[in-house]
């Protein structure tokens, strides 16, 4: 009994020391990890890799730590994705490279960990030939931008591919306006049309659509592309034409066209099922006229999940914060949320430490960080805005032009006064439903839109007071 009781207790005491080894890689105090990871160095030498690697990391240029972390890579088993987030850095290339030579599965995460090698100038190490081809090498086991990037900067002529990273490679090389508007015919992101037709100083494009974002990105909004963008949709309502139009008429900056922007996303936000994209400018038409309940609503109906929070949360919170809206059930929730987060990454840095999967463990880290240091978690917390950047994974949605609507609330445009929108920075007034339906663009019969722009004005009013 005496023993086991012993062995209890011995147990026990690791499990203590690996929670402070975490805890102390969480405040970012390398020196006590490093401690922490000599003392479980006998039961596994994990920890301690772990420490240097961290150590090493922040400082990159130090010789001692450099062997220091070499050195214990002896008592561990070496993972593809740790050479390949260390190459990704340009660090380590020819000091690991012998254990990518031991590599006998030739997977794809091989062939990323070689492109890192050659693109940070150790080509040799791949034993191809000349740079030239170490790529086409690589590019017939990897169909990588990144190596077509490395290609074009670096005068590389490249054998033909049927890829669609070569055909982004060969307007990128030759520039030429014919290939551009073939690449358009298939392109969806407005964003991604509006960069190509740019590269090559496109003025048109035959497809109607696609046409009225090029000529959107040329000149802005005007009221001969309204006519015709409605005409495009008229004719085939598909997400990408119900797109163009909202985008045309959010690019007016006019408060009557935005409440026709949102009869729009509210009459086709559930025609395309699978496909959130309508549902999600529709929130985000919500959020900008202020109409938070039905914020919270369409989120609801996209099934955010707890991972997403983090990301999402701005959309409603802007509202709550920059309006003064109490709803703390919502507020503390997303912090929980967040902190629940920060949690789940606390306990799964000490499964990837006891594995082996160092990479993880920098990713889990950085996450972590970031999440611990993010202005919305801050913002939550204080109930104010404070931050000064804008920009979100959303925001060029719609193009350039509509690019204001997605923005994440700043100091700088926090509203003076009380008024219809989220922000009078872009959009100053507002609007009546009279205005909306007396558009002079198209009849809106749907008693159910009427309804909810009623509901809508109601709610700003009450919030407004």
């Amino acid at each position: 009994m005496k023993q086991l009781d012993l062995l209890r207790r011995f147990v026990s005491g690791q499990k203590n020391l690996e929670k402070e080894f975490v805890e102390a890689l969480l405040r970012n105090d390398v020196a006590r990890s490093i401690e922490l990871g000599k003392m479980l160095f006998s039961r596994s030498p994990m920890f301690l890799v772990t420490s240097l690697l961290v150590s090493f990391l922040d400082s990159p240029t130090d010789e001692s730590k450099k062997n220091l972390f070499l050195k214990s890579l002896e008592n561990a088993t070496i993972k593809s994705n740790l050479i390949w987030m260390l190459y990704k850095r340009g660090l380590l290339v020819e000091d690991l490279h012998h254990y990518v030579q031991r590599i006998a599965f030739k997977d794809h995460m091989y062939y990323l960990v070689l492109k890192e090698a050659c693109i940070h100038g150790h080509h040799g190490l791949l034993e191809r030939g000349a740079i030239p081809e170490c790529v086409e090498f690589l590019l017939d086991n990897l169909d990588d931008w990144d190596l077509y990037r490395y290609a074009l900067d670096n005068g590389i002529d490249l054998r033909r591919r049927e890829s669609l990273n070569h055909e982004y490679y060969l307007l990128h090389k030759l520039k030429e306006r014919g290939r551009a508007i073939e690449l358009l015919k298939s392109r969806l992101c407005f964003k991604e049309i509006e960069y190509i037709a740019e590269m090559v100083g496109l003025e048109s494009h035959p497809q109607e659509a696609t046409d009225c974002v090029v000529q959107l990105m040329r000149n802005g909004f005007g009221e001969d592309l309204l006519r015709r963008a409605y005409g495009v949709y008229a004719k085939d309502p598909s997400v990408f034409n119900i797109k163009m139009l909202i985008a045309v008429l959010v690019s007016a900056r006019r408060a009557p066209l935005l409440g026709v922007a949102l009869y729009l996303a509210f009459k086709h936000r559930r025609d395309h099922q699978g496909n959130y994209e309508v549902l999600l400018i529709f929130a985000f038409l919500c959020r900008y006229f202020c109409f938070y309940p039905h914020v919270l609503e369409c989120l609801d109906s996209m099934g955010v999940k707890n991972a997403q929070v983090p990301n999402l949360s701005f959309i409603w919170s802007d509202i709550l914060i920059t309006k003064g809206i109490k709803d703390d059930t919502r507020r503390k929730g997303a912090i929980n949320n967040i902190r629940g987060c920060m949690d789940d990454l606390d306990n799964s840095i000490r499964h990837f430490i006891s594995g082996g999967n160092f990479a993880h463990v920098v990713d889990a880290l950085e996450l972590r960080r970031s999440l611990k240091e993010s202005v919305i978690l801050m913002e939550l917390k204080e109930s104010r805005i404070i931050g000064s950047n804008p920009n979100n994974s959303f925001r060029y949605l719609l193009g350039t032009w509509g690019s204001y609507l997605f923005e994440k609330m700043t100091v700088e445009k926090v509203p003076k006064g009380k008024g219809m929108f989220l922000t009078d920075f872009y959009v100053s007034g507002s609007c009546s439903l009279d205005e909306v339906l007396e558009n002079g663009l198209c009849t809106i019969e749907s008693e159910g839109f009427k309804a909810f722009f009623e509901e809508m004005v109601r709610y700003q009013e009450s919030i407004n007071k």
